[in-house]
C-alpha cells in the first residue's frame, strides 16, 4: 500500500483527469479516480480533524463575587 499525502493524491487525481485513455481502459480509469477521490476525502477530513478538536477554554475555577 502506498502512503501518500493529500497533495500527492490531488496531483495524481488531476493528472489522471487530463490524460487520454482508450475506451477499453475507461472502466479502470474511472475506478482509479474514484479511489483517489475517496482517499483525498479521507485525508482532507483527517487534516481538518485537529482544527475541530481544539480544547476550549472554560470559565471553571473562577469564583463569582457576590454584590
Amino acid at each position: 500500500m502506498l502512503n501518500l499525502d493529500i497533495a500527492e493524491v490531488y496531483f495524481l487525481s488531476e493528472a489522471v483527469k487530463t490524460v487520454s485513455v482508450k475506451a477499453s481502459d475507461a472502466h479502470t480509469v474511472v475506478a482509479l479516480l474514484d479511489k483517489l477521490e475517496n482517499e483525498f476525502s479521507k485525508l482532507q477530513a483527517k487534516q481538518e480533524e485537529p482544527q475541530t478538536a481544539e480544547p476550549k477554554t472554560s470559565e471553571k475555577g473562577k469564583k463569582l463575587k457576590k454584590a
